[in-house]
């Protein structure tokens, strides 16, 4: 009895050992199947899926929508007597500066260290002069400090009045009052000396003559540096 029943346990443990062997068989065979067919097309797909991971870590790139600061012009002259004049500054390092003259507009870029410099061309009277910086973005600063240049090229007009005569006699005009007028705002100069300019324009000065032909030479310069020189000749004897 024992036996039978150890014949029979047998068996059903074969069985269940020849189902598992054809099952892993199968299965064996499937995934071969798969691979062959399907191995590159996936391997490709589970690449993506990697890279999509990754992609996910990685910081998302922003674009900058912050404006530089406006620009810094260096201090200009007022009033300048040249066509042409050098306007040099400070911006955001590789920006572009557009710089206005009145209506004009002309640009210059910025080097790594934000220092930019453009020969600009002016009109005769006054000009307004200011800049924008624009960054590799697009975007565009508030305008910078504003400066007025005034282009003159005309030499100041000059005129004397006294002394109304050119020979002098005797020690009671050894010394003569030398008076004319120029242009308001300029400077003169006797014989390389300043003399004392009023508001209008108006000059005098004390010159003592000696004996003989007196070379006297009254020079106006202007704020833009433009000059007029007028020669009197003046003699004296005792």
């Amino acid at each position: 009895m024992p036996y039978n029943k150890y014949s029979r346990l047998k068996k059903i443990e074969e069985r269940k050992s020849i189902r598992s062997a054809v099952l892993y068989g199968f299965l064996t065979i499937l995934v071969i199947v798969l691979v062959v067919t399907l191995g590159l097309p996936a391997i490709v797909k589970f690449a993506s899926f990697l890279a999509d991971i990754r992609g996910s870590y990685e910081p998302i790139s922003q674009t900058d929508t912050t404006p530089p600061a406006p620009p810094i012009i260096r201090p200009l002259p007022q009033f300048t007597k040249d066509s042409e004049i050098k306007v040099e500054g400070n911006t955001e390092s590789a920006s572009t500066v557009k710089i206005t003259v009145g209506n004009r507009e002309d640009e210059t870029l910025a080097d790594a260290t934000g220092f930019f410099t453009l020969t600009v061309t002016l009109t005769e009277g006054q000009n307004t002069i200011m800049a924008t910086s624009t960054d590799k973005n697009g975007n565009t600063s508030s305008p910078s400090n504003t400066q007025k240049v005034t282009y003159d090229k005309t030499p100041p007009e000059i005129t004397v009045l006294e002394p109304t005569q050119t020979s002098f006699f005797g020690e009671s005009q050894k010394k003569v009052n030398i008076k004319g007028t120029t242009e308001a705002g300029a400077s003169v100069t006797i014989n390389g000396r300043f003399t004392l300019v009023d508001t209008q324009g108006g000059f005098h000065q004390e010159f003592t003559l000696s004996d003989g032909e007196n070379k006297i030479t009254v020079e106006a310069i202007d704020q833009a540096g433009n000059s007029t020189k007028q020669e009197l000749t003046l003699n004296f004897s005792q």
